[in-house]
């Protein structure tokens, strides 16, 4: 069975939200595609720019819309802008933005819940973005919100989730999806986001090199392409900057059913053991008994679990192999935790 999100009765895949902002339009098309998203957000004021290129142009067919009320100061306006989003034919769902604080965009809470409990009778899909306040939270639950949006870190921070243990909260104790929003710079960050519970993640991959311009510093520079640095003015300074023959950028394709393809030679594996002395040797001695050779090995210690690790195993074969089914069939008999990352191939 596929793992949904379901938000106000309608179900994505995806678990990834576009923010469009930054983009020019011409990447908007590219950037939903490539990034499967299912869901991208709109300012009002972006639908027409002033001209004759319109936002909704360059979305994809069956892609849904979620405008945001960028711009609002209070409850009252924010309602305006989505009842006008409506009117324009860009559906039911509307991401609540009420900011009266210009410098740091800290969402204001109280105007955000008023706000949710006026649109929801209205009929809207209703995906506030605010500050992650448990009482907050609880509150936009009873004013009928589809979901919570709490900040991981103040809007183009790119600081990740520095508001990690009150997310947490809202994750344990919410009856609704938790999508974490704002201050995502980095994948990792994302990952951490979704092994903490978050139902989604909403981020714009647009920022890094438009912010080194912004800020005119010239000790920052950013790593992103050649285009992106054309496109915001940025001199390339130097290209191939790997200082080692094989550190150079790998792509991964994620897909929630189990893909192999028959060239795949390689294959990760994760997995935790017992804290118990030899608890890893015995892990490696399976492996050798299978005949696969090991490698890379590395660990990652887990959050508030002291002494307790996620390793990370790369051996030689391919899942449909049978030695290497039996070798996956007992190390899931054997170990609390196995996770099968994917395989891959190696010239």
């Amino acid at each position: 069975m596929t793992d949904k999100l379901i938000l106000g009765g309608h179900e994505f895949n995806s678990r990834f939200i576009l923010g469009s902002g930054k983009y020019s339009l011409e990447l908007i098309n590219a950037a939903v595609k490539n990034a499967g998203a299912e869901i991208i957000t709109l300012a009002l004021r972006r639908a027409n720019q002033g001209g004759t290129a319109n936002i909704l142009d360059y979305i994809p067919e069956g892609v849904t819309l979620l405008p945001n009320t960028s711009g609002a100061r209070t409850a009252e306006e924010a309602v305006r802008i989505a009842r006008l989003s409506r009117e324009c034919g860009c559906g039911d769902f509307v991401k609540i933005e009420i900011m009266r604080d210009s410098k740091y965009l800290l969402p204001d809470n109280q105007e955000t819940i008023r706000a949710t409990e006026i649109l929801a009778k209205e009929g809207f899909v209703v995906m506030p973005y605010m500050y992650p306040d448990l009482y907050a939270a609880r509150d936009l639950v009873n004013a009928g919100a589809a979901c919570v949006m709490p900040l991981a870190a103040p809007i183009g921070t790119n600081k990740g989730l520095a508001t990690r243990d009150f997310i947490k909260i809202l994750i344990d104790e919410i009856d609704l999806p938790v999508i974490v929003d704002a201050g995502i710079g980095r994948p990792s960050q994302a990952c951490e986001a979704m092994e903490m519970g978050a139902a989604a993640i909403m981020a714009n991959t647009a920022i890094a090199a438009q912010s080194v311009r912004d800020k005119g510093d010239p000790s920052l520079a950013a790593i992103c392409s050649r285009e992106a640095a054309e496109r915001y003015g940025l001199t390339v300074l130097a290209e191939g900057i790997n200082d080692m023959k094989h550190n150079e950028t790998r792509f991964i394709a994620v897909s929630r059913t189990p893909t192999c393809l028959p060239e795949d030679n390689r294959i990760e594996i994760a997995f935790r053991i017992p804290n118990v002395a030899g608890s890893l040797i015995t892990v490696l001695d399976i492996i050798a008994h299978y005949g696969v050779d090991m490698t890379e090995i590395h660990s990652r210690p887990l959050k508030d679990s002291p002494w307790c690790y996620v390793f990370y195993v790369d051996f030689t074969g391919n899942i449909n192999d049978h030695a290497v089914r039996s070798l996956l069939y007992q190390l899931h008999e054997e170990l609390p935790y196995i996770k099968v990352i994917g395989s891959y191939k190696v010239d």
